[in-house]
């Protein structure tokens, strides 16, 4: 599989498949962080969840026993096995432990200080996507900047509330 597919783990009602969806960046603000780091780690809202398992060694909800009977019946009755919790059972998701720099966490680097994650007043008051300047404004360079990132006719950004396809002619989005 192409590092640039799809994680398709699920299928809409009318039977198309749902993937991750939109990337929505995360911004980790610790003193125990990578300074100046991306990671490529696939992530969503669940990854914080699975961080939380991990660093309280807690049972991830989806190896309750409750979730894995509703798991094992979306994977008979659905086909779909990733039905439910995506902290545990459920490929390709991260746990969000690439944001950490393990020589902090070792204590054989010196933990980022407060004022490393202070935004100066000036920045706060202005926004910082006027322009397009939202990564330039924060001071990040994105790793993909200056390759095509064309949107696809048939991209449905709301694939639950709007069910269609914008190039069909009666989509409203």
């Amino acid at each position: 599989m192409s590092s640039l597919a799809a994680r398709i783990r699920s299928s809409a009602a009318n039977g198309l498949p749902l993937e991750q969806g939109p990337r929505i960046p995360a911004i980790v603000i610790s003193p125990y962080a990578v300074a100046h780091g991306v990671s490529h780690v696939p992530s969503e809202h669940s990854s914080i969840i699975k961080f939380v398992d991990a660093l309280f060694r807690l049972i991830p909800l989806a190896d309750l026993p409750d979730e894995a009977k509703a798991r094992q019946i979306g994977a008979d009755k659905f086909g779909q096995p990733n039905l439910g919790p995506a902290d545990g059972q459920t490929p390709g998701v991260g746990d969000m432990t690439s944001a950490f720099d393990v020589l902090r966490l070792e204590g054989k680097a010196a933990p980022l200080s407060a004022e490393y994650a202070e935004i100066p007043p000036t920045e706060v008051t202005t926004f910082p996507h006027d322009g397009g300047a939202g990564c330039k404004q924060l001071q990040i360079r994105p790793t993909d900047s200056g390759f095509p990132n064309p949107v696809p006719a048939d991209f449905n950004p709301r694939p639950d509330t709007t069910p269609g396809v914008p190039t069909s002619g009666d989509w409203t989005p």
